[in-house]
Order: structure tokens, then C-alpha cells, then sequence
């Protein structure tokens, strides 16, 4: 049983971003997060700032912060605690949707309630639950985030370069799309929106770590896409659009165009603590999970081998053989030679595919030059023209005129 090295990307790798959801999910679970009940906040921003905040890592850490700052006052509101209360929170940025496009939104997982000191300093904090919010509670959360967030940028951003560079076709289905409801907590002000109607009970660390896995899942699914007819890709959706729609068909090319939106910028935290379950908070050590060895104070991340995961995530043994056995190492191949007489003997492919050249040779389209409309010969290439001139004797060039 062959098993194959990780890239340990974090952009678009499917093997490396499940790994990297599972395991950082697990360490949420087990380390950080306390025994209270969550609330989500998803807060989506408009298209217009879209690709001006994805690329700005300032302006976006701006956003959230200004975001989280409401928040909290409504929290507290909420938990009808004094000004001093804490709250905590867990924010994944995410930057894609199902459809591979550029859609940069804020999954913030809260503590649903807020934390107070307790009766003596040494105490541990007391939680204090939350209410839910109301629709009205949430339309002016959305809406004082979107005008704050229109005071830190332009109102007309402009638009410099195209979606796609390749066209992309939808697919429906002969079925008409199924009525659907809004939900019951969401609010839109201004391009924003806001929904908050997921909560996860206090006890359920089930679906609290199914939740984070689907909150830090990579953008690109293996088993949604397929070959389409042609040279064409066709992705399927995760659900029906309000149009009908259930995948689109794309070019490779265009399908790299929208990977390359996708893949975070570097240096840039894709998670975030805030309150209580920030790195430096001074209630965090009174309430995350207490060690499961008595004594033991666990520091740093510890990271967890691939049998745990698929333990933990799909009730999977991975040394368990079909046989009944227990199934062990024996080798680690880096040498590429060894592992290539290995591949042959087994059938499977070897070589690496050719990469092709980054820009076509347009001798290859035409042998002449691009044609002209008005019947004229084709224009020489410029290329070719400075090739040429460079080659010539320095002496032989003309001169320049210093006058013009």
C-alpha cells in the first residue's frame, strides 16, 4: 500500500486543506473551546470590495476588527452584562465559493453569551448565556458595519480587470428550482449580509468539530469535478441555485484563473482570536478544556498522524488490512529512481505530466503575422523587428536625433 507525501499547501490542495481542517478542528475541540453553547456569524462582504480587500490584508484585518467590535456590544446586550464583559471568538476567512469564485467572507464562531469575573479575582468567570438576537438586532449590526466599512474605502471601486478571462457556461437541470424560504436570522444593508441563525449545543463536541471541519474546508472538491465534452472541466455545485443551476462548465484555463483568487496571500492568518480565546487573554487559561492528564499543562499545537484522523473523522483503522492483520511501515521512498522501478512494477503511472510552454508561439497561428482587416499584408512581428536590430552592427545603426 503505497501512500504518497504531503504538499502542506494551503490554498487549493484538497489532501492538504482536509488535513489541515480535521486536525486543526480536533485541536480546537479538545484544547480550546470551553463547554458553553456557539453561534455563528457569517458575515459576507460586497462585490464590489471584493478583490480590493482580498488584496489587501490590512484593509480586511480593518474589517473584521470594526465587525467584532459590534459584535461584542451585542453580545453583551444580548447577555445583559456590564460594559466589562468579555466575549470570545473564532473567526476562518474564507475566500471562495461553491463555484470556485471570489467570494471573501468572515465565518465567526462566538461563544453564544459572554464571560464575567467571578465573586473573588481568583475565581473562574462565570458565563453568562445569551439570547437569541432578533432580525431587527441584526439589520442594525449590518448596517453600522457596512457604513463604518464604506468609511475606510472609496465608494466606487473600480473594477480594472475582467472576471474571466475564458467564458463559463451554467448547467440545469430539466427540474424547476425548489421554492426556497429565507432564513429565519438574516440581514442585508448595503451589499453586506449577515446571517446567524447556526447554533451548536453546549455538550454536542460531535457536531461542534463536524462544524469546524466544514468551517475550515478547502475550496476545491475532487469528487465535484469531472471531464466535460471537449477540452472542458465540468464542477458541480453543493446545492440547486435560486436559477436552477447545479454545475457550470469551465476551461482549464479559467479554472486556474478563479484557483489563483483562491490561494491566501502569504504571511496572512486564515484564523483569528478574539476575547477570551485570544493567545494573550488573561481569563483564557480558566477556560479552555482542562488537560486530560491530571497535572499535565499541554503547550503548543501538537500535530496528529493520519491513522488519528481517519480515526476520528471517518471511524477508520488504517493499520487494520482487509486480512485481519495489522498493517506496518516497512520503507520511506525520497529516492526517485527507487520509486520509480517501484511504480513501473505496479502498473501506475510514473512520469510527471509536460508542462506546457507559458505563452503560445503565435508563428504556430500564423506563419506570417496576425491578418489585418483592410486587406493590407500581415504587419511584420515586433518581436522579430528588435531581434534583428540588436543583431545589427552598432555602427550601423542610424543616429539619434538629439533635436526631436
Amino acid at each position: 500500500m503505497l501512500v504518497a507525501f504531503s504538499c502542506k499547501d494551503r490554498g487549493v490542495c484538497p489532501s492538504c486543506t482536509a488535513r489541515r481542517a480535521a486536525e486543526t478542528a480536533a485541536h480546537l475541540v479538545d484544547n480550546v473551546l470551553p463547554h458553553v453553547a456557539m453561534r455563528q456569524f457569517v458575515l459576507a462582504l460586497p462585490f464590489d470590495l471584493q478583490r480590493r480587500v482580498a488584496r489587501d490584508g490590512a484593509l480586511e484585518t480593518r474589517i473584521l476588527a470594526l465587525f467584532l467590535e459590534e459584535l461584542r456590544k451585542l453580545l453583551q446586550i444580548l447577555a445583559g452584562a456590564p460594559a466589562g464583559a468579555q466575549p470570545g471568538t473564532i473567526t476562518f476567512l474564507q475566500r471562495f465559493s461553491s463555484s470556485l469564485t471570489l467570494h471573501l467572507h468572515f465565518h465567526v464562531l462566538a461563544l453564544d453569551g459572554v464571560y464575567v469575573p467571578g465573586p473573588t479575582p481568583e475565581a473562574t468567570p462565570v458565563f453568562v448565556p445569551a439570547t437569541a438576537p432578533t432580525r431587527e438586532q441584526l439589520l442594525a449590526l449590518v448596517t453600522t458595519v457596512a457604513r463604518r466599512t464604506r468609511l475606510l474605502t472609496d465608494r466606487e471601486v473600480a473594477n480594472d480587470d475582467a472576471q474571466l478571462a475564458e467564458p463559463v457556461q451554467k448547467l440545469f437541470d430539466d427540474e424547476p428550482p425548489p421554492a426556497r424560504e429565507d432564513p429565519r436570522l438574516q440581514a442585508a444593508f448595503d451589499g453586506f449580509d449577515l446571517h446567524a441563525g447556526t447554533t451548536l449545543d453546549a455538550d454536542d463536541r460531535t457536531a461542534l468539530e463536524r462544524f469546524l471541519r466544514y468551517c475550515l474546508r478547502g475550496p476545491v472538491a475532487n469528487s465535484r469535478l469531472t471531464k466535460g465534452p471537449g477540452n472542458t472541466l465540468i464542477y458541480h455545485l453543493k446545492s440547486r441555485r435560486r436559477d436552477g443551476a447545479t454545475a457550470i462548465r469551465i476551461s482549464p484555463l479559467a479554472l486556474l484563473e478563479r484557483l489563483s483568487w483562491l490561494i491566501p496571500n502569504p504571511g496572512q492568518h486564515l484564523i483569528r482570536y478574539h476575547g477570551v480565546l485570544a493567545a494573550n487573554a488573561r481569563w483564557r487559561p480558566l477556560i479552555v478544556p482542562a488537560s486530560p492528564l491530571p497535572g499535565v499543562v499541554i503547550k503548543g499545537r501538537r500535530r496528529l498522524d493520519w491513522q488519528s484522523l481517519l480515526r476520528r473523522v471517518f471511524a477508520y483503522e488504517l493499520l487494520l488490512c482487509v486480512c485481519g492483520a495489522t498493517r506496518r511501515v516497512i520503507a520511506v521512498i525520497e529516492r526517485g529512481p527507487v520509486a520509480t522501478r517501484i511504480l513501473k512494477h505496479l502498473g501506475l503511472p510514473w512520469e510527471l505530466p509536460r508542462l506546457a510552454p507559458a505563452r503560445t508561439d503565435q508563428g504556430e497561428i500564423w506563419p506570417t503575422g496576425p491578418p489585418r482587416d483592410d486587406g493590407e499584408p500581415p504587419l511584420p512581428d515586433p518581436v522579430e523587428q528588435r531581434s534583428a536590430f540588436a543583431a545589427e552592427d552598432v555602427d550601423q545603426r542610424p543616429p539619434f536625433d538629439l533635436s526631436a
